[in-house]
């Protein structure tokens, strides 16, 4: 069977919803790995600073003007508060 109209596919309809699910798999992911690796402040930096440099520089976000820009600096911010929320998640694990 051959689709007569494309179909559109809206998962995020605005800004609100798109950090709403960033923040749900954050957690998500910082639950799975509490107790298995570290988290913290420092690490964030670290790993947000990296996932920037790759996207940017190694995945050549760069040659993506703006959009390429913005992809990265979204990688980057989103491995800073998932290492910020593991930090929360092994502190809340080792209070019990």
């Amino acid at each position: 069977m051959t689709l007569r109209h494309a179909i559109n596919h809206y998962s995020i309809h605005e800004v609100a919803d798109f950090l709403r699910k960033s923040a749900f798999y954050g957690r998500l992911w910082a639950e799975q790995k509490a107790g298995k690796k570290a988290g913290g402040a420092w690490r964030a930096v670290s790993h947000g600073g990296w996932a920037f440099f790759r996207s940017y520089i190694l995945e050549r976000g760069c040659l993506q003007g703006e959009a390429g820009l913005a992809i990265s600096a979204y990688n980057a911010q989103t491995a800073f508060w998932k290492y910020l929320m593991l930090q929360e998640a092994n502190l809340r694990r080792h209070a019990r």
